[in-house]
């Protein structure tokens, strides 16, 4: 199994989709599931998302597993045999290895049908890094029709021992969320800049204030980010003050409530700095992934599976400052993201050089096996 994983990450990986655009992976993953003959096969759920499930032998309990399909806007800086064919598109979060594990345990459900108890859904979600594809896919009429007692699903972790278990009850990963600040003014001759209204004074000013918003509202033990990740003023014209500019940034928080005060403390902050400036001001907030909450059984049992699989165990003691969209399917259903450690000295996620290591394939698949019959034993 390990070889054929190895086979289908490395076509995945040559051949990454952006979110949003995963019409060619979608038919790659359907043509791979139909072969392994699924009770049902649906396509383009929410959108480009596909949903495979296979009934055991025996009723039991309804188990779903998740992996996310889509890659991102970085140029891969590997000299790989499998390297992104795609300028600028490029598997440098591992989707690829998490795909490629889910096709493996299709193949094995597929071979294994008559020992199989309960039902298992095998979800393949696009659009996770815009964080829209999970709800997307839970507003569809045949997954607000299917029951989940579980959901399972894995994330590869640099920075970690290989093959090791990160794991911890409880909040996960953090709330994040992304906000867009539009400033208009009016421009005018560079050489005349009294006869407009340029925004580079409040854009400057309100880029200060969100960077100190944490330390000023929230309290110290508790742990919240600002990240300012873009921002522009006016065009490239040295002849033209500018009148328009806009601010980009991300907002993190361990606990929902210190997200929203950071929050209502930037659109407070964001709108005096404006209206002082006589400026127009547009607020708009994209990207918002609530925490990934562990249940308490599901971890103990990972921790179980982790010692009969001989790997190490990392109890974590604090979330992750990143965030995970599949947090929404577990706000529905009993959850576990599941932390598997790709190595410590390889570069992190989202970084150019990244590649998922092909050893983990075998541990993930593993992982999930043992679940699919532990739970319903």
């Amino acid at each position: 199994m390990l070889e054929r994983m190895i086979e289908l990450r490395h076509y995945l990986h040559s051949n990454p989709d952006l979110p949003g655009e995963e019409e060619a992976t979608a038919a790659f993953i359907n043509d791979i599931l139909g072969k392994t003959e699924p009770d049902e096969l649906w396509t383009g759920v929410g959108g480009k998302g596909i949903v495979a499930l296979y009934r055991g032998a025996k009723s039991g309990k309804v188990i779903g597993i998740r992996a996310d399909m889509d890659g991102l806007p970085i140029v891969e800086n590997t000299n790989l045999p499998y390297k992104s064919k795609k300028q600028g598109v490029s598997h440098s979060c591992g989707h690829d290895g998490h795909m490629a594990i889910i096709l493996g345990i299709a193949e094995h459900l597929a071979q294994n049908r008559n020992e199989l108890t309960g039902t298992i859904v095998l979800i393949f979600q696009p659009e996770e890094e815009l964080g829209t594809g999970a709800a997307k896919m839970l507003a569809d009429k045949r997954m607000q029709d299917l029951k989940f007692d579980t959901v399972l699903a894995l994330h590869n972790l640099p920075g970690f021992k290989n093959n090791a278990l990160i794991v911890r009850k409880g909040a996960f990963t953090s709330n994040t969320t992304g906000m867009i600040i539009r400033l208009w003014g009016a421009t005018s001759h560079a050489g005349h800049p009294e006869d407009g209204n340029s925004p580079v004074m409040a854009m400057t000013a309100i880029i200060n204030s969100l960077n100190t918003i944490p330390q000023m509202y929230i309290p110290v033990q508790n742990s919240a980010l600002i990240t300012i990740i873009h921002a522009r003023l006016g065009d490239r014209a040295f002849g033209t003050t500018p009148g328009y500019a806009h601010i980009m940034a991300t907002m993190r928080a361990y606990e929902a409530e210190d997200l929203e005060t950071m929050k209502s403390r930037a659109v407070f902050i964001t709108e005096g700095i404006a209206e002082s400036y006589d400026l127009r001001c547009e607020i708009e907030w994209v990207e918002d992934y609530p925490a990934m909450i562990n249940d308490d059984k599901l971890t103990d049992e990972l921790i179980a599976i982790g010692k009969r699989l001989d790997l190490p165990i990392i109890e974590r003691a604090h979330p992750f400052s990143w965030s995970e969209d599949f947090s929404r399917f577990a706000e529905r259903s009993p959850g576990l993201l599941i932390g598997l450690g790709s190595g410590k000295d390889l570069p992190q996620l989202h970084n150019s050089n990244y590649d998922f290591p092909d050893d983990l394939l075998e541990t993930g698949y593993n992982i999930f096996v043992e679940f699919i019959y532990r739970l319903n034993r």
